[in-house]
C-alpha cells in the first residue's frame, strides 16, 4: 500500500489489525500451537502481529519516508482474560472501566521531529483525531464539532499538559479528571473514586473521604449522557439504536 500510493500527494494509511483479537486461532506459519493453550495462540497472534509492523517500517524507510511520516501506533482496549491475556497489576479486564480494561499502550514516532522519551500524557481515542489534524497542520475545530483535545503541543513539546474530564463506558462508565476517577460498577457495589495517578491499580477506594470530587464528577457525567448519537447517526429511522462502543483512554506513550 504504501509502494503504491499517489507520490505526488501526502498519504494517510488506517491499519487495524485483527490480531490480537478471539477468536483465537494459530497464525499462518505458527505449527504445533495446542489449541487448549490459549495463553500460547494469543502469544503467537502477537509475533505476528509485531512482524507486520516491522515490515511496514522497513518499507517506509526504505521509502525514504522517516522524516516526512507520522506513525502512531495504539491498542483499543484492554486484555481478554479469558482468551489468555495479563494485564498485569491492574484491575479488570476488557470489557470494564476499570483500568486492565482501558489503559492501553501507545507509541508515536517521527523522525527529527519528535524526540525519543517517556511520556505521561493522558491521552484518550478521542483526541487522536484532533491531535493529528493539528500535526498535519488542518484545523478540524472549525469544520466539526470535536469531542477530543488537540495534544499534539504537548506530545511535540514534551510537557504534559492536564487533560480535561472525559467519559467512557455504556452500563459501566467512568469519568477520568486527573488524578480522580470515578467509577460506577454495576456488578460491585456502586461507586468508586481512585487517584490513578498514585493508585494506577486501583486498590485504594477514595469516595467516602471526598465526596465532593463524586458529586462534581457525577454531575459531569450526566451533563454527557444524551449528547451523543447511540449509532452514530447510521441507523436514523431504522428501528433501534446500537450500543455505543466503548471509549479507550491511552496510557503511557
Amino acid at each position: 500500500m504504501v509502494k503504491a500510493r499517489d507520490r505526488s500527494r501526502p498519504f494517510f494509511l488506517y491499519l487495524p489489525f485483527n490480531a490480537v483479537h478471539g477468536p483465537l486461532q494459530s497464525p499462518p506459519g505458527f505449527t504445533n500451537l495446542s489449541k487448549r493453550d490459549k495463553r500460547e495462540i494469543l502469544l503467537a497472534n502477537m509475533s505476528y502481529l509485531d512482524a507486520a509492523i516491522g515490515r511496514l517500517l522497513a518499507t517506509i524507510h526504505s521509502e525514504h519516508l522517516d522524516e516526512t511520516t507520522l506513525i502512531l501506533f495504539f491498542g483499543d482496549n484492554g486484555g481478554q482474560l479469558s482468551q489468555g491475556a495479563n494485564n498485569g497489576t491492574l484491575r479488570g479486564e476488557k470489557g470494564g472501566t476499570f483500568e486492565g480494561g482501558i489503559r492501553v499502550p501507545a507509541a508515536i514516532r517521527w523522525t527529527d521531529v519528535l524526540k525519543p522519551a517517556n511520556s505521561r500524557q493522558f491521552v484518550c481515542a478521542m483526541d487522536i483525531y484532533p491531535t493529528l489534524c493539528s500535526a498535519a497542520g488542518i484545523n478540524c475545530e472549525q469544520t466539526e464539532s470535536i469531542d477530543g483535545v488537540d495534544l499534539w503541543p504537548a506530545l511535540k513539546s514534551g510537557n504534559v499538559t492536564r487533560h480535561g474530564p472525559f467519559v467512557m463506558g455504556n452500563k459501566d462508565m467512568a469519568c477520568v479528571a486527573e488524578p480522580w476517577k470515578l467509577v460506577f460498577d454495576p456488578k460491585g457495589d456502586g461507586i468508586k473514586l481512585f487517584d490513578i495517578v498514585d493508585d494506577p491499580n486501583e486498590r485504594n477506594d477514595l469516595a467516602a473521604a471526598n465526596p465532593d470530587t463524586v458529586k462534581n464528577l457525577t454531575q459531569f457525567i450526566e451533563s454527557q449522557r444524551g449528547t451523543q448519537k447511540r449509532d452514530g447517526g447510521r441507523n436514523k429511522g431504522k428501528g433501534k439504536n446500537k450500543k455505543p462502543e466503548k471509549k479507550a483512554r491511552q496510557g503511557e506513550i
